[in-house]
Order: structure tokens, then C-alpha cells, then sequence
């Protein structure tokens, strides 16, 4: 741009001779507002959103080019430096209207000169192009501008969601592995004080699989090499729920489910047992899937304190975000008589 100006200056205003020295200080004065505007223009102002230095940019260039075409009779070439900045300077509506009033303003100024009509056409065919051109330009900057933001926004949204997904992950996870571990050690306490030797060594034998079991559960999920399925998690909340002291029975009645269905199953069991062990100090626990119409129904059932005792916390909700992914529902209960009920029911045309 700077380069364009120097064309105007060394080219068009060295080479024109005007009649007297007046005449001549209004032309140096002149073209010196406009090359400095213009510089002005596209290093600055251009660059920023400062409307009020591109108004008064778009007003310099203008009246520097009446000017320097009604005094010194340079030829209209002043007035494309004109026109260009104002289609670059301000959102492509208001540069358009501006673009239209500075040709006008070119014609107004120029055409009384006695140019022919051909003449007329072709400035103002190079003066609407050229205005056009930086409207075009400035709209496309915008453009990538948004498009860059949005993308640093995605990216922001998809790390936060990476972020969500690893603490949800942890949690349903480490949840029911860590708590299992908690137990299994208040049990071993228990044991060092009243019990046995054998079934102290026994319950810390119990410590250290959970506690290995908790430490590979980790590396799958930071390393996200393994999902669940609900059969494989209905038969280690069992094992895990025994291991706490906890009476469990369970069923599982399902053919083979679609791999969403039976993976978002698996983490309803895996939580679902969470809260048991953690929240519902029950003595007895049963966990059944079955197929009902369309849909396959998870259930656990346990004899502990109900709802009040915890309500699920977060997990409840991680879950329920889960099941929507594939149009499930998740409830959780009191039962008559103490304990809760959680059920979990998914339609398998999901």
C-alpha cells in the first residue's frame, strides 16, 4: 500500500507543473496529508476498530483529493487512494455507502474538467472497482478474523470437554474401586483388633488387589484402552460388593446388546454399585438387566439407608449424561420398607 502511494507521489505529482507558488503550496500540503493519512491508514487504523480514526481517515483522503484534482488539475488519480480507503475502513454496509458518495464526489469534482463521457465511464468503472475490491477485502478479513476466533473458541470447548470427560471417567472408574478398597481396609482394622490372624490376611490381601485394580483402572483411563460392558461390570460389582460384606445376586438376561447401549449399561452398573458401597450402608444387594418391548432395563436394588443417606452425588448426574447420549433415563428411589432403587432403561433403537 505504502509502495502504491509512492507511485502517486514520484510518478503523477513530480511531473505536474503548476501556475503559481500558491498554487504549489496547496499541492505539497496536500499531497502530504494524503500520503500520510494513507500510511496512517494501513498501519494503524486498519489493523484496529477505532471507528473514529477511520472516519477521519476516509474524510483526510477525501478532501486531500478534491483538493489535489480542483487546484493543481493532477487528474483523478488522487481519488482512488480516496475511494480504497474508504471501502476498507469501515464493515461492508457502511463501506459500500461510503464507497458510492466518494465516487460520486470523484465525478463531481473531476468531470467538469470537459472530459468526454467515454472518460467519464472508464474513472468510474476503476473508482466503483476499486472500491468494491477493498469493501470485498475488508469483508473477507473480517471473515477469517471470526473464523479465527471461533476455532480458538472449539478449542477451547473441545478442552474443556477432554477435561470433563477424564474427571467423569475418574470418577465412575476409581469411584467404586477406591471405595471398595476404603472398606476392605476399616474391615482389615477390624480384623487386626478382635479377628484372626489367617482372615486379617486374608482382608489385607483383599487391600492390596483392590488397591492394584484401582492403579490399572487409572492407566486405562489415561491411556482410554478399555470401555465397559455391562456383563463384565455386573460380575465385578458383585465380586466387589462380597468382598465389602455385601450380600449380592445378580441377573443378566440380555442377548447381545449394540456396543453403546452395552457400554453406557456398564457404566450405570459400575456407578450404580458405587453408591452402594459408598452411600447406602446395606446389607444385601441385588443388580438384574432384563429386556422389556424395546428397551433393556438395568436394576439395583439394595436393603440400605435410601436416598437421604447421599442421593447419588455427581455420579447420578455423569450418568444421566451418559444414558442421553443414547436416548436412556436414569431414576433413582426410595424403596418402601429402606433401601433405594436405581433404574437405568434404554431403548435399543437408539
Amino acid at each position: 500500500m505504502i509502495g502504491f502511494m509512492g507511485v502517486f507521489l514520484f510518478r503523477e505529482f513530480w511531473s505536474v507543473e503548476v501556475d503559481s507558488s500558491s498554487a504549489r503550496a496547496v499541492v505539497i500540503v496536500g499531497s502530504t496529508v494524503l500520503a500520510l493519512t494513507w500510511t496512517w491508514f494501513w498501519a494503524v487504523v486498519a489493523a484496529g476498530s477505532n471507528q473514529v480514526a477511520a472516519g477521519l481517515a476516509v474524510v483526510l483522503m477525501t478532501i486531500s483529493a478534491a483538493v489535489l484534482v480542483a487546484v493543481n488539475h493532477i487528474g483523478v488519480f488522487p481519488f482512488y487512494f480516496a475511494v480504497i480507503v474508504a471501502g476498507a475502513a469501515f464493515p461492508w454496509r457502511v463501506g459500500t455507502v461510503l464507497v458510492v458518495l466518494v465516487v460520486g464526489l470523484t465525478l463531481a469534482v473531476w468531470w467538469p474538467e470537459g472530459q468526454s463521457d467515454a472518460t467519464a465511464l472508464q474513472v468510474f468503472g476503476i473508482s466503483a472497482l476499486l472500491g468494491g475490491a477493498a469493501v470485498t477485502v475488508r469483508r473477507f478479513v473480517e471473515a477469517q478474523v471470526e473464523l479465527d476466533a471461533t476455532r480458538e473458541e472449539l478449542l477451547g470447548f473441545a478442552a474443556l470437554e477432554a477435561r470433563m470427560a477424564m474427571a467423569r471417567d475418574l470418577h465412575d472408574r476409581l469411584g467404586q474401586q477406591l471405595t471398595v478398597s476404603i472398606m476392605q481396609s476399616e474391615l482389615l482394622a477390624m480384623d487386626l483388633e478382635g479377628g484372626s490372624v489367617e482372615e486379617a490376611r486374608a482382608r489385607a490381601a483383599s487391600v492390596v488387589t483392590s488397591s492394584r485394580r484401582s492403579l490399572e483402572l487409572m492407566r486405562e483411563t489415561v491411556s482410554d484402552r478399555r470401555e465397559p460392558d455391562v456383563r463384565t461390570e455386573v460380575a465385578q460389582a458383585r465380586r466387589a460388593l462380597t468382598s465389602a460384606g455385601v450380600s449380592c445376586t445378580t441377573s443378566v438376561d440380555t442377548g447381545e446388546l449394540p456396543p453403546d447401549v452395552d457400554r453406557v449399561l456398564g457404566w450405570v452398573a459400575r456407578e450404580g454399585t458405587t453408591n452402594v458401597l459408598r452411600h447406602s450402608r446395606a446389607g444385601s444387594c441385588r443388580i438384574e438387566v432384563v429386556m422389556r418391548g424395546g428397551s433393556v432395563v438395568l436394576r439395583i436394588d439394595d436393603d440400605g439407608e435410601g436416598i437421604g443417606a447421599g442421593g447419588g452425588g455427581t455420579g447420578i448426574e455423569h450418568l444421566r449424561e451418559r444414558l442421553g447420549t443414547v436416548g436412556g433415563s436414569i431414576s433413582l428411589t426410595d424403596v418402601a420398607g429402606g433401601g433405594c432403587a436405581l433404574l437405568a432403561e434404554v431403548p435399543l433403537g437408539a
